[in-house]
Protein backbone atom coordinates (compact mmCIF):
# COMPACT_ATOMS: atom_id res chain seq x y z
CA UNK A 1 0.00 0.00 0.00
CA UNK A 2 1.26 3.52 -0.95
CA UNK A 3 2.07 5.83 1.56
CA UNK A 4 -0.65 7.97 -0.01
CA UNK A 5 -3.28 5.28 0.52
CA UNK A 6 -2.64 4.29 4.05
CA UNK A 7 -4.52 4.70 6.83
CA UNK A 8 -3.92 4.74 10.46
CA UNK A 9 -5.75 1.83 12.10
CA UNK A 10 -5.76 3.61 15.60
CA UNK A 11 -7.44 7.18 13.47
CA UNK A 12 -11.00 5.68 14.05
CA UNK A 13 -12.27 8.60 12.25
CA UNK A 14 -9.93 8.50 9.38
CA UNK A 15 -11.28 4.51 8.89
CA UNK A 16 -14.94 5.24 9.60
CA UNK A 17 -15.29 8.15 6.76
CA UNK A 18 -12.71 6.04 4.35
CA UNK A 19 -15.01 2.65 4.63
CA UNK A 20 -18.00 4.76 4.17
CA UNK A 21 -16.25 6.45 1.42
CA UNK A 22 -15.74 3.05 -0.22
CA UNK A 23 -19.21 1.95 0.07
CA UNK A 24 -21.02 4.96 -1.06
CA UNK A 25 -18.29 5.64 -4.01
CA UNK A 26 -16.46 2.67 -4.96
CA UNK A 27 -16.63 1.24 -8.41
CA UNK A 28 -18.82 -1.75 -6.86
CA UNK A 29 -21.93 0.67 -6.94
CA UNK A 30 -23.72 -0.70 -3.87
CA UNK A 31 -27.88 0.27 -3.96
CA UNK A 32 -29.07 -1.73 -1.48
CA UNK A 33 -29.03 -1.73 2.25
CA UNK A 34 -29.79 -5.02 3.98
CA UNK A 35 -29.79 -6.03 7.95
CA UNK A 36 -29.92 -10.03 8.90
CA UNK A 37 -30.13 -11.08 12.24
CA UNK A 38 -30.11 -14.08 13.79
CA UNK A 39 -32.52 -15.73 16.47
CA UNK A 40 -32.02 -15.59 19.55
CA UNK A 41 -29.38 -17.50 20.68
CA UNK A 42 -28.21 -19.15 17.71
CA UNK A 43 -25.17 -17.68 17.81
CA UNK A 44 -22.87 -17.12 20.81
CA UNK A 45 -19.70 -15.86 19.27
CA UNK A 46 -18.26 -13.76 16.33
CA UNK A 47 -17.19 -16.30 14.39
CA UNK A 48 -20.19 -18.61 14.47
CA UNK A 49 -21.62 -15.88 13.19
CA UNK A 50 -19.36 -14.93 10.72
CA UNK A 51 -19.54 -18.71 9.56
CA UNK A 52 -23.39 -18.00 9.13
CA UNK A 53 -23.28 -14.83 6.90
CA UNK A 54 -20.01 -16.99 5.17
CA UNK A 55 -22.92 -19.61 3.73
CA UNK A 56 -25.02 -16.62 3.36
CA UNK A 57 -22.34 -14.86 0.71
CA UNK A 58 -22.00 -18.77 -0.85
CA UNK A 59 -25.39 -19.05 -1.86
CA UNK A 60 -25.59 -15.02 -2.70
CA UNK A 61 -22.63 -15.45 -5.08
CA UNK A 62 -24.10 -19.10 -6.21
CA UNK A 63 -28.19 -17.49 -6.89
CA UNK A 64 -26.48 -14.85 -8.77
CA UNK A 65 -23.94 -15.95 -10.67
CA UNK A 66 -20.75 -14.89 -8.98
CA UNK A 67 -17.87 -17.40 -7.47
CA UNK A 68 -17.33 -18.44 -3.80
CA UNK A 69 -14.86 -15.60 -2.17
CA UNK A 70 -13.03 -17.90 -0.21
CA UNK A 71 -11.72 -20.07 -2.94
CA UNK A 72 -10.09 -17.88 -4.67
CA UNK A 73 -6.05 -17.10 -4.42
CA UNK A 74 -4.55 -14.31 -2.43
CA UNK A 75 -4.23 -12.21 -5.85
CA UNK A 76 -7.66 -12.36 -7.05
CA UNK A 77 -10.20 -10.49 -9.38
CA UNK A 78 -12.50 -9.41 -6.99
CA UNK A 79 -15.23 -8.71 -9.45
CA UNK A 80 -15.23 -12.53 -9.76
CA UNK A 81 -17.40 -12.45 -6.79
CA UNK A 82 -20.74 -10.20 -5.48
CA UNK A 83 -19.78 -6.90 -4.18
CA UNK A 84 -20.38 -7.39 -0.27
CA UNK A 85 -19.72 -5.04 2.39
CA UNK A 86 -20.45 -6.44 5.28
CA UNK A 87 -20.45 -4.87 9.06
CA UNK A 88 -20.92 -7.09 12.33
CA UNK A 89 -22.23 -5.98 15.44
CA UNK A 90 -23.50 -7.41 18.49
CA UNK A 91 -21.43 -8.78 21.66
CA UNK A 92 -24.29 -11.97 21.60
CA UNK A 93 -24.61 -10.47 25.58
CA UNK A 94 -26.50 -6.97 25.72
CA UNK A 95 -26.54 -6.78 21.71
CA UNK A 96 -27.80 -9.38 19.84
CA UNK A 97 -24.87 -10.18 16.69
CA UNK A 98 -26.55 -9.01 13.20
CA UNK A 99 -25.08 -7.97 10.04
CA UNK A 100 -25.59 -4.53 7.82
CA UNK A 101 -24.56 -5.42 4.86
CA UNK A 102 -24.12 -3.81 1.16
CA UNK A 103 -24.94 -4.89 -1.67
CA UNK A 104 -25.88 -4.42 -5.60
CA UNK A 105 -29.02 -5.17 -6.94
CA UNK A 106 -29.21 -6.70 -10.53
CA UNK A 107 -31.31 -4.06 -12.73
CA UNK A 108 -33.22 -7.02 -13.75
CA UNK A 109 -35.51 -7.94 -10.19
CA UNK A 110 -38.24 -5.43 -8.60
CA UNK A 111 -37.35 -4.33 -5.10
CA UNK A 112 -40.34 -7.49 -4.10
CA UNK A 113 -38.24 -9.85 -5.56
CA UNK A 114 -35.02 -9.40 -4.59
CA UNK A 115 -36.23 -8.80 -0.93
CA UNK A 116 -37.41 -12.14 -1.43
CA UNK A 117 -34.61 -13.74 -2.52
CA UNK A 118 -32.19 -12.15 -0.11
CA UNK A 119 -34.56 -13.56 2.74
CA UNK A 120 -35.02 -16.69 1.48
CA UNK A 121 -31.15 -16.58 1.41
CA UNK A 122 -30.75 -16.29 4.99
CA UNK A 123 -33.50 -18.64 5.43
CA UNK A 124 -31.42 -21.27 4.18
CA UNK A 125 -27.79 -20.03 5.71
CA UNK A 126 -29.61 -20.28 8.81
CA UNK A 127 -30.60 -24.29 8.63
CA UNK A 128 -34.84 -22.43 8.38
CA UNK A 129 -34.75 -20.28 11.15
CA UNK A 130 -36.63 -17.64 10.87
CA UNK A 131 -35.41 -13.84 11.51
CA UNK A 132 -36.55 -10.00 10.98
CA UNK A 133 -34.81 -8.54 8.16
CA UNK A 134 -34.71 -5.56 6.25
CA UNK A 135 -33.46 -4.88 2.83
CA UNK A 136 -33.92 -1.09 1.43
CA UNK A 137 -32.28 0.57 -1.27
CA UNK A 138 -29.36 3.30 -0.35
CA UNK A 139 -31.10 6.59 -0.78
CA UNK A 140 -28.29 8.56 0.68
CA UNK A 141 -24.26 8.35 2.02
CA UNK A 142 -26.27 8.43 5.64
CA UNK A 143 -26.67 4.88 5.69
CA UNK A 144 -22.63 4.14 5.36
CA UNK A 145 -21.99 6.43 8.05
CA UNK A 146 -24.94 4.93 10.26
CA UNK A 147 -23.40 1.04 9.73
CA UNK A 148 -19.83 2.36 10.41
CA UNK A 149 -21.17 3.76 13.83
CA UNK A 150 -19.31 1.35 15.95
CA UNK A 151 -15.84 2.70 14.63
CA UNK A 152 -16.42 5.84 16.68
CA UNK A 153 -16.51 3.75 19.92
CA UNK A 154 -13.67 1.82 19.33
CA UNK A 155 -14.52 -1.26 17.66
CA UNK A 156 -12.69 -1.01 14.55
CA UNK A 157 -13.44 -5.16 14.15
CA UNK A 158 -16.85 -4.88 12.87
CA UNK A 159 -15.45 -5.12 9.84
CA UNK A 160 -16.04 -8.37 8.59
CA UNK A 161 -12.62 -9.03 6.73
CA UNK A 162 -13.79 -12.86 5.95
CA UNK A 163 -17.19 -11.44 3.99
CA UNK A 164 -16.20 -8.40 2.94
CA UNK A 165 -15.24 -7.62 -1.19
CA UNK A 166 -15.15 -4.38 -2.29
CA UNK A 167 -13.85 -2.98 -5.35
Amino acid sequence: MSQKNYIDPFNRAALRKATADEITQGSAEFNYAVTLTFPAKFVKTREEAQRQCSKFRDYYNKTFGYKKNHRRAAKHNKKLSAPFAAIIEGDGKNVHWHYHIALHKPDNLSHERYSQVVNLLWYNALNKQETRNTVEQIYSNGWAEYITKEFSTGNTDAIDEKNYNVY
